[in-house]
């Protein structure tokens, strides 16, 4: 059932009204001493007459020049938008287009409420406080179900073994197969055929309607009602059941309760009450205080020989806001710059707040699923999933967030750089150096100068903020002056290098950075298709070659210049 104009005034007093034959200045001063802009006129009987509101009443005064003393509501009167009780409530909304408020009469126009703008947010905001309560428990459960389908060692998820969590949950093909076995039966004997049906015979005949019965589910994509079931199957709940002290049972009726009252809001079907949203945020609170074990989160952070390579004297994740950039920028450019031995980040939210260089919102403080890992909707969370990070534990009652780099992410990246130098080596025209994706978003693929052991400049590739790759010399000697001096250096060749580059570069100074680069970009993701990455692949091989001949050589000199 629809939520109507009636469902938003029936728990309130009658309006506060006025009568035509009242005086301006009595209704002014009920509208000062409640607040209000404008009041329903009613007859004695309590039959709406229209509504006089401060706008009428400034135009009453001007048009006729006469004082307010002097003037009464009828003179500034005005008919009134009604709307009947069982009137659906977007019906209502729609007239706040023309109208300061909405009078709810009954058939008999008899005065039952008024409707104003505010009411209409007040109800949307109530609405999506409400479902805001429930994202928090479903990113709790959801949480939950990911922590225990994580290698805590290796930090990567099983897919394969949630891929069949999921499938075994949903899958309800065995089961019609059974159905259509059983109303065979029962057909032929009642129709007194003599015959015993195969399953096997069943299974071939009827394949196409079992086979729609045989689900494959995104784990995201999945109803509340499937979380559920994943969060308290057996083996997973007897792992961290332990944390909730409660029998499976008690939590599941919990959570039906929450679904119901969900699909409640979902479909605009009646209000919740109070005590419905008194269970929302019990249950809320509840995982609030159970959080993922300490146990089941990630240990192991990425092997420190991988990382500390004696030819790499640089780190390429320097990089400044644009104009224009997410305020939650910052947060993805601290995350970026952090060590690569350092696997997870923990910070209290006032840090957070210090890294973004201001507040964060209200819902950021009360509300787990403002932290959720959301590519979609979510600009906060786009930003650290760019960054190849992903939160893995919100404690809302000691104000902090945990996060860890995304496993899955890096070995996208390890996949498609593999690939990467594979293609340059196969050019057999660049000068690669020994090198093997580590699973972060850039890759050196050469250090200049190519001899020496201080070499304090890369020819790199690296996926950007704001799904941008490119392929850049990055410059950091480790003094800011240097750095400066070898990048200017090379911008009084400019046109000389894009001349031989066929391509006009962007010239990045950093000047509030440490280090300089010097990039050529193009747009693209990490999560592109795998047709996209096959055409990054042979663009970037063919810029890189280009490039190289185009800066290396010049690069070389300036840096021995500088150094």
């Amino acid at each position: 059932m629809p939520i109507t104009a009636f469902d938003l005034v029936k728990d309130r007093a009658f309006p506060v009204t006025t009568r035509m034959d009242a005086s301006i200045l009595d209704a002014l001063a009920l509208m000062h001493r409640h607040d209000y802009s404008q009041l329903p006129i009613v007859s004695v009987d309590k039959k709406q007459q229209g509504i006089v509101t401060a706008e009428s009443i400034l135009r009453t005064q001007k048009n006729l020049g006469a004082p307010l003393d002097k003037l009464k509501v009828q003179h500034a009167a005005k008919s009134a938008a009604k709307s009947a009780p069982d009137d659906n409530i977007f019906d209502v909304f729609e007239l706040f287009y023309k109208h300061p408020a909405v009078l709810v009469v009954d058939s008999d126009d008899m005065l039952m409420g008024i409707i104003t703008p505010w009411d209409a947010a007040a109800h949307l905001q109530r609405r999506a406080e409400d479902l805001m309560l429930i994202e928090d428990i479903e990113s709790a459960v959801k949480e939950h179900i990911l922590a225990s389908f994580t290698d805590r060692n290796s930090g990567v998820l099983s897919q394969d073994l949630l891929d069949v969590a999921i499938s075994n949950m949903v899958d309800h093909s065995e089961q019609t197969a059974k159905d259509i076995l059983g109303s065979l039966k029962k057909y032929l004997a009642k129709a007194g055929v003599n015959h015993n049906p195969k399953p096997e015979i069943i299974q071939d005949a009827f394949d196409k309607l079992i086979n729609q019965n045989r689900q494959h589910k995104a784990f995201d994509d999945l109803t509340l009602n499937q979380y559920i079931e994943l969060l308290l199957q057996g083996e997973r709940w007897s792992t961290y059941g332990q944390t909730f002290s409660l029998d499976a049972e008690f939590l599941r009726k919990l959570l039906i309760e929450v679904r119901d009252i969900r699909n409640q809001l979902a479909h605009f079907r009646d209000e919740i009450n109070e005590d419905q949203r008194g269970v929302l945020r019990y249950c809320r609170d509840l995982f609030e205080r159970h959080p993922v074990p300490e146990f089941m989160l990630i240990t192991k952070p990425i092997d420190e020989q991988t990382v500390n390579d004696p030819l790499l004297d640089v780190e390429p994740t320097e990089d400044e806001l644009a104009p224009g950039e997410s305020r939650y920028a910052r947060l993805s450019l601290h995350l970026q710059q952090l060590p690569m031995k350092q696997h997870k980040a923990e910070f209290t939210f006032e840090e957070v707040e210090k890294i973004l260089e201001g507040d964060l919102p209200a819902s950021a403080w009360q509300h787990r699923s403002w932290w959720a890992n959301d590519s979609v909707s979510h600009v906060q969370s786009q930003q650290w999933l760019d960054a190849g990070w992903r939160v893995v534990r919100v404690n809302l009652t000691e104000r902090r967030v945990t996060f860890a780099r995304s496993e899955e992410r890096n070995q996208m990246y390890i996949r498609f750089f593999s690939e990467l130098i594979n293609g340059l080596r196969n050019t057999g025209s660049f000068t690669l150096r020994d090198v093997n994706p580590i699973g972060v978003s850039w890759i050196n693929v050469a250090t200049l100068p190519r001899t020496g052991k201080r070499r304090p400049a890369s020819l790199t590739y690296s996926f950007a903020r704001g799904n941008r790759f490119r392929v850049e010399l990055y410059i950091d000697t480790g003094d800011v002056d240097k750095n400066k001096r070898i990048f200017d250096l090379l911008h009084d060749q400019q046109g000389n290098i894009e001349s031989l580059m066929g391509e006009k570069l962007e010239w990045e100074k950093l000047v509030s950075r440490r280090a300089s680069r010097i990039a050529l970009y193009t747009d693209a993701s990490i999560d592109e298709s795998d047709d996209k990455l096959t055409e990054l692949l042979a663009w970037a091989i063919d810029r890189m070659l280009r490039f190289e001949r185009a800066i290396a050589d010049k690069a070389e000199k300036a840096i021995q210049s500088v150094l």
